[in-house]
């Protein structure tokens, strides 16, 4: 009983951590997601701000690698700016459905997912007044890659909170079994147990005290029978049924 309680505690623990560990990861990529997001729709309507003042505006821009991405694309769908490639190398983009809403109605965005590197892509187009829609996006891995990537990071974790999870279970399983062991069977209904317990310890006493009933019976029993054969002077022979002496 003791090890199938320890077992149990162990794998729900277990269970629990594992569980808590991946929903953890999940919600604090998609945390982070839902604010990359929020940056890329502030950086396009800055830059879409800066392009209606100065036409020439992205010639002068200049962006590290990391930094999001920006593409200016003309009303028919051709690339005339990208931050990222060469914009006579890009296809046309006038089926993007970014491009399509926000030519449409203003504004568009899309997530696109890369099966090949493992990333979300997240774009967002504002249309100028002029016409050109300007495009930004930003790139994040998936959740699923996001928690792979987090494994090293997990793993110390894992042990430590695993660690602690037998102890506690030894401390749980010796404090559960501890008032089972301890039960009383010569008085049942004096141990202070579980009330799972209760009918079984109304059982203990009832068969101990149809125990002691029965002893009680036969001790009279044997005390009446001394008394007899003590005042006999004649022997007595019990014979069975085919007549063997008994």
């Amino acid at each position: 009983m003791k090890k199938r309680i320890f077992a149990s505690i162990i794998s729900l623990t277990v269970g629990g951590i594992l569980l808590t560990l991946v929903l953890v990861s999940f919600v604090t990529y998609y945390g982070y997601f839902s604010e990359m997001k929020d940056s890329v729709k502030r950086e396009s309507l800055y830059v879409a701000a800066a392009l209606q003042n100065d036409s020439d505006y992205l010639d002068s821009l200049v962006l590290p690698d990391k930094d999001s991405r920006i593409t200016l694309i003309e009303a028919d769908g051709d690339v005339l700016y990208d931050s990222r490639k060469s914009a006579e190398t890009m296809d046309n983009h006038l089926t993007r459905p970014e491009i399509v809403s926000a030519q449409n109605n203003g504004v568009g965005e899309a997530t696109r997912f890369s099966d090949t590197f493992g990333e979300n892509t997240y774009y967002y187009a504002v249309k100028l007044d002029d016409g050109r829609i300007l495009r930004v996006s930003d790139t994040a891995s998936n959740a699923l890659s996001a928690l792979l990537g987090n494994i090293p990071l997990l793993i110390p974790i894992f042990v430590f909170l695993e660690i602690a999870a037998v102890y506690i279970a030894q401390k749980l399983t010796n404090l559960i079994v501890a008032p089972v062991n301890n039960i009383n069977l010569s008085d049942p209904l004096s141990n202070s147990v579980y009330d799972e317990f209760a009918p079984l310890l109304r059982k203990i006493d009832t068969q101990n005290n149809e125990i002691k009933y029965e002893i009680h019976k036969s001790q009279k029993q044997q005390k009446e029978f001394s008394s007899v054969n003590e005042k006999m002077n004649e022997g007595i022979i019990v014979l069975g049924e085919k007549g063997n002496v008994l």
